[in-house]
């Protein structure tokens, strides 16, 4: 019977450390590579990029982006705003760029300057950012603490066990 509680305590475990490790990866493993990985909070993308996936940009010059087609992100941090929107017209003599999101009816009501880009998006992973926002927030660390901390308890205890049983 304790052979089966160990083993399944190591199983879980080790799924769970399997599933922190992606998570982990999904973010920080695109960075290597040259990408930025952002989540996205609203549905204006959708259904290309649905709500909650998170993105990967790169960096972007102006005179590369195709109107109609590229997808940018931009941030604004004075007002620690972000948002990701398909680029409809740009301005090149005053760097300023008209974008739409997918899901809006109508273009967004003033254009956003060139330097707020973050980079075009290259690709995304579908509701990924739930997960990344989930453990990155501070409820999500102290759990995952916590399951760390009941699975060392139950590691040191299963070592006590098996002394006992040796001598």
């Amino acid at each position: 019977m304790k052979m089966t509680k160990k083993r399944k305590s190591s199983k879980t475990f080790a799924v769970f450390a399997a599933v922190m490790a992606l998570l982990c990866a999904a973010v920080w493993l695109p960075e290597v590579f040259g990408f930025e990985a952002h989540y996205v909070k609203t549905g204006s993308m959708e259904p290309n990029i649905p709500q909650g996936s998170m993105v990967y940009t790169r960096a972007v010059e102006l005179e590369n982006i195709v109107p109609g087609v590229d997808v940018l992100l931009f941030s604004n941090d004075a007002q620690n705003k972000s948002f990701t929107h398909r680029v409809m017209y740009i301005d090149y003599k005053n760097e300023l760029l008209y974008t739409k999101g997918d899901a809006n009816n109508g273009p967004d009501p003033l254009p956003t300057p060139f330097e707020q880009c973050r980079g075009r998006v290259s690709f995304y992973v579908p509701y990924w950012g739930y997960a990344v926002q989930a453990m990155n927030s501070a409820v999500g660390k102290i759990i995952i603490a916590l399951i760390y901390i009941v699975w060392l308890a139950v590691e040191i205890e299963g070592c006590k066990s098996r002394k006992k049983a040796v001598k």
